[in-house]
């Protein structure tokens, strides 16, 4: 398509259409609206290609437009499942539902070793994603994601890979690199209000930086407002950096409902911006269950900080360290700032050193020295190469930020329906 703009078109696929690429490619495009402007059909799958290159990404820039708005399909109510597909673009609108791989979406969608690079923005709000801008129907979305990755930034209202309301949200071992900036804001998904189902997190990892300036700005490394009923958070990791004027936490700023998080550890520095009610290095304000996990980053609150939780409503945590620092808020609690309601708390860990004057969940026999802290995070994660420095525990790796890797770039892109003679070739 050399050059030249293109706007979307309604497709309505057969069950069980296969759309082959070949390792092929569309490139040097421009875009009015998305590739595929309505897409219809049961259970359509998208192989090995890609849209766009690091080197020249689509853009799609268009200060007027509202609504549905995505690079790769605007609006698509359907089942399909993407596998080894990449999608590079930069996405500049009013408001909606903005993203760069699919805007306004309803059905089941799979997504299998994808990756996104992109800008997405907008000067109106909205909800604002590089994935899924989102649904605002009760369980009309269903997402599934295995091995996929994000890269560059989104900056709006409800922003993440996930911008609103996905009702059942499965995610394994994904990672997201880029930047947010939103109301509510999440390295993954950014608003589930309302619309709660199913969320499930397995082997993810944050490296972006999550941030939120407004008065009312819920931020999180994973999610920013999570409305689901028993959602787990499994083995994962946030590096990233969260800032926000209300609620902030390394995983979860506003957790409405009992969530279980596992095995999961907070590194990034969690801080106030001009104000800021409840941070904590796993969740800011909520019902969690908390079982082995940690926090090593910096709590820099206002009203509540803690380790782990910055104000249970009731909190819960078991076998768990808070091995950093809380500081700055009316209350700094070595793994929890305050607690409303009965919890329930044993054989957790924390620095004799930690400033934090709230013990709440802590008893002597947890005490441990700043060494034997760090001992006990490079047993646990043998993976990262952790280090002291100015009195707390950090990655050696300053950024661990992986390298981008390219994919192959070609100027035709060979769509083969799978059984048949049809081939859809564009140039």
């Amino acid at each position: 398509c050399g050059g030249t703009a293109f706007t979307g078109k309604a497709f309505t696929f057969a069950r069980g259409t296969v759309l082959e690429g070949n390792g092929f490619g569309l490139v040097n495009l421009t875009a009015a609206d998305g590739l595929f402007d309505f897409v219809t059909g049961d259970l359509i799958t998208f192989r090995n290609f890609h849209i766009g290159t690091a080197e020249q990404p689509v853009v799609l820039n268009n200060p007027e437009k509202g609504g549905n708005t995505a690079v790769v399909s605007s609006f698509t109510n359907s089942e399909t499942r993407w596998e080894n597909c990449h999608v590079y673009a930069d996405v500049s609108v009013k408001d909606g539902y903005a993203a760069v791989w699919l805007g306004h979406a309803r059905g089941t969608h799979t997504f299998v070793d994808c990756t996104v690079h992109g800008n997405v923005e907008t000067t109106n709000g909205g909800n604002v994603a590089l994935l899924v801008g989102g649904d605002g129907e009760f369980g009309m979305l269903n997402l599934n994601l295995e091995g996929c990755s994000f890269y560059g930034s989104v900056s709006s209202s409800n922003n993440s890979v996930i911008g609103w309301c996905p009702s059942n949200v499965t995610m394994v071992d994904c990672a997201n690199y880029a930047s947010v900036t939103g109301v509510n804001a999440g390295g993954f998904v950014g608003n589930s209000a309302s619309c709660a189902m199913k969320l499930s997190f397995e082997g993810c990892i944050n490296y972006g930086s999550i941030s939120g300036s407004s008065g009312s700005a819920l931020v999180g490394g994973f999610v920013g407002q999570d409305r689901h009923e028993n959602a787990t958070y499994t083995n994962c990791i946030n590096f990233g950096d969260v800032s926000t004027a209300k609620n902030g936490a390394g995983f979860v700023a506003n957790l409405a409902s009992t969530s279980t998080f596992t095995n999961c550890l907070n590194v990034g520095n969690i801080s106030k911006m001009s104000s800021g009610e409840h941070l904590g290095g796993i969740v800011g304000w909520g019902v969690p269950v908390i079982a082995d996990c940690a926090n090593i980053g910096t709590i820099d609150g206002a009203n509540t900080a803690g380790n782990l939780v910055g104000k249970g409503a009731p909190a819960s945590i078991q076998n768990s360290w808070g091995f950093g620092k809380t500081q700055g808020a009316a209350a700094n609690g070595r793994l929890i700032g305050a607690n409303d309601g009965e919890g329930s708390f044993s054989s957790n860990r924390y620095l004799e050193s930690v400033s934090g004057s709230v013990s709440i969940g802590t008893d002597a026999s947890g005490k441990v020295t700043l060494s034997e802290a760090l001992t006990l995070v490079q047993e646990k994660y043998p993976q990262y190469h952790f280090i002291v420095s100015d009195g707390s525990i950090v990655p050696a790796d300053s950024h661990l930020r992986a390298v981008q890797s390219s994919q192959p770039v070609d100027e035709e892109m060979s769509l083969r329906v799978l059984g048949t003679v049809n081939t859809l070739s564009l140039k």
